[in-house]
């Protein structure tokens, strides 16, 4: 009978696990900055979504969400589960009634995003897990700027650091589930920087870039 309850324990720990935070485990994934108003204030609509990428439940204990205004820490047993989505708003009143009672969701803090640009940091015990600078040009999606729409990561296996991987989402956004710009397609290579050998060469010189 012992030996069953051992074995019993061990199966349900075993497809119950959680597992610690790693970087690119959890992603920024949706954020809306700037609400338009035909939706609300940005007291109530401000929300940053994100991703858990791995295969397995994560506890988001430890972590922490910080911008250049303010800090959200997450409170003790969250969990995620794999491939799902949590949403971390102002009003979490504001965003079930828009949005339904089915998001994974948490808030009712003082964190708050700039309209104008910010930078979003995501971390795990002091870790820095995943992180964001955007700002309010239109190389960001100008419709998330207060005009209809959040912006999207096209997808979470796309460099959220570089502005072509986000789009501006169909309208008012989609907090706790798939984004609505969502591509599954390979992204293409982007070139960020560029160095040739020799540094200063001649005109025989065969230069290699």
């Amino acid at each position: 009978m012992k030996k069953r309850i051992i074995l019993f324990l061990f199966f349900f720990l075993l497809g119950n696990s959680v597992y610690a935070i790693s970087p690119d485990d959890l992603i920024i994934n949706e954020i809306m900055y700037h609400p338009p108003d035909t939706l609300g204030t940005d007291s109530e609509f401000e929300f940053v979504e994100l991703y858990n990428a791995t295969n397995y439940t994560l506890n988001l204990e430890g972590i922490e969400i910080k911008d250049n205004i303010s800090t959200f820490i997450i409170p003790s047993n969250i969990l995620i589960s794999s491939h799902n989505y949590i949403v971390i708003c102002r009003d979490t009143t504001s965003i079930r009634n828009h949005y339904g009672s089915d998001i994974l969701l948490i808030g009712n803090g003082t964190f708050q995003l700039s309209n104008s640009g910010d930078y979003i940091r995501v971390y795990h015990n002091e870790v820095l897990i995943d992180s964001v600078m955007y700002d309010d040009t239109s190389a960001w999606g100008s419709a998330a700027n207060g005009d209809s729409s959040s912006l999207e990561l096209i997808n979470p296996s796309y460099d959220n650091t570089l502005a072509s991987s986000w789009e501006a989402s169909r309208e008012y956004g989609t907090p706790g589930e798939q984004n609505s710009v969502y591509n599954n397609t390979n992204n293409l290579p982007i070139i960020t920087d560029i160095t040739h050998t020799p540094i200063f060469p001649t005109s025989s010189d065969i230069v290699w870039i």
